[in-house]
């Protein structure tokens, strides 16, 4: 909250790395919310909290993708600058889409269906 107040009453508008911490920060809590989602589901045997954990795991290792290449946007190195632009619009769209596409799945598909972990995640990653 003191970091938003901050923000607003800036006199300067220009926070060139404020989309990269925000990333970051998007990139722990999926990784950790995933972390938890697998130690409770394995405590308790639940398929549900499992297979969440799953997708949010997805998420966070595209949400690092993500901060690498922003990052790589950031560097001084013109190479580095190069090789990330034509990367980085093509990879937020993944965190996007597959959050809430992961989680409705987990929520729908019965299971009966996909036995592992392993298959609800490849099933994931192909949709």
């Amino acid at each position: 909250m003191i970091a938003a107040v901050a923000v607003v009453f800036a006199t300067s508008r220009n926070f060139p790395m404020l989309h990269a911490i925000l990333d970051t920060s998007a990139f722990l809590i999926s990784g950790a919310l995933a972390l938890v989602l697998r130690d409770l589901g394995r405590r308790t045997g639940r398929q549900l909290l499992r297979r969440m954990a799953v997708a949010l795991g997805i998420v966070a290792i595209f949400e690092l993708i993500h901060v690498m290449t922003s990052l790589g946007m950031e560097a001084e190195s013109s190479a580095i600058r190069q090789f990330c632009l034509p990367l980085y619009p093509g990879t937020w769209p993944p965190t996007a889409y597959l959050l809430p596409l992961g989680l409705g799945a987990a929520l729908w598909v019965r299971p009966t269906r996909l036995e592992s972990d392993g298959t609800f995640a490849v099933a994931l990653l192909a949709s």
